[in-house]
């Protein structure tokens, strides 16, 4: 039962958000001319940058990065066992590289960056705060590493995490910009609307 929640909650930390962003877009791109409806173009656009983007890259280079240090502080050993080893890199590896490149083939608006970062550290505490319950009540950390930490170094680690995450929300503003000019913009929104000059 314990590794079946373990599962489950790592997949709705890596796949819940890219699920129902793709889900969303591939519904809007069928069904919603999006030149005619602006709010659910922003809010995919803010759903990529608050939730998607920032979290895969924590994700990725932070589970891999704490791997690489000590692999039995990050996975349980147990579970490694029933897992095949590619399991991993599905659930902590690929989605961060494949929101860079959804960053740099599609273009998405930047959100008010005060509302970006609101909602991604609310996001961002309410899982972990997940964490420490799972760990508290159910006796269930899903890091061990967490276990290991005193009550004032998990609050430490999470106060780092949350800075960390908006550093990449604010990385992945600069990619946005970097990859998407004004006059890429405005070619981009021409070749949807002919009647943008």
């Amino acid at each position: 039962m314990e590794d079946v929640l373990e599962s489950g909650i790592e997949f709705c930390e890596t796949f819940l958000f890219q699920f129902v962003f793709n889900s969303l877009s591939f519904v809007g791109d069928l069904l919603i001319d999006r030149n005619d409806s602006k709010s659910y173009t922003q809010f995919l656009d803010s759903f990529f940058h608050c939730v998607c983007l920032p979290f895969s890259m924590f994700v990725c280079i932070a589970f891999w990065l704490l791997n690489s240090l000590d692999e039995k502080s990050v996975r349980d050993p147990n579970v490694n066992n029933r897992y095949p080893n590619w399991y991993n890199h599905i659930t902590h590896t690929v989605n961060g590289p494949m929101n860079v490149i959804e960053l740099i083939v599609s273009y998405h608006r930047e959100p008010q960056h005060g509302h970006a970062i609101l909602v991604l550290l609310t996001l961002y505490v309410l899982y972990f705060l997940l964490l420490l319950f799972m760990g508290t009540f159910v006796d269930l950390w899903i890091y061990p590493f967490l276990a290991k930490l005193y009550w004032s170094q998990r609050i430490m680690f999470a106060i780092v995490c949350g800075i960390v995450l908006i550093i990449f929300y604010i990385s992945g503003v600069f990619l946005n910009k970097l990859f998407w000019p004004p006059i890429r913009v405005t070619a981009f929104a021409r070749l949807h609307n002919p009647t943008i000059k």
